[in-house]
């Protein structure tokens, strides 16, 4: 999706975090070219994931199992 379209779906849940990866596509891979470097992406699956993804994961993650036990108790 696009950024705007991104923020018109964060917009319509007011509890989520949009989080956006600059010139990262829908594989999470970071597009340093144009529209055909990112089309060839989705056949690279060796490409390494960008490296933002893995800290927004694991916040996410902490952050869940924090109001999650909390919720518990």
């Amino acid at each position: 999706v696009s950024v705007e379209e991104a923020q018109l779906l964060a917009d319509a849940k007011p509890s989520a975090e949009l989080i956006i990866i600059e010139n990262a596509n829908h594989l999470f891979f970071s597009i340093q070219g144009n529209d055909l470097e990112n089309s060839k992406s989705y056949n690279e699956s060796q490409r390494a994931l960008d490296q933002q993804l893995v800290p927004i994961i694991v916040s996410f993650i902490e952050k869940t199992e924090t109001e999650k036990s909390t919720i518990e108790e």
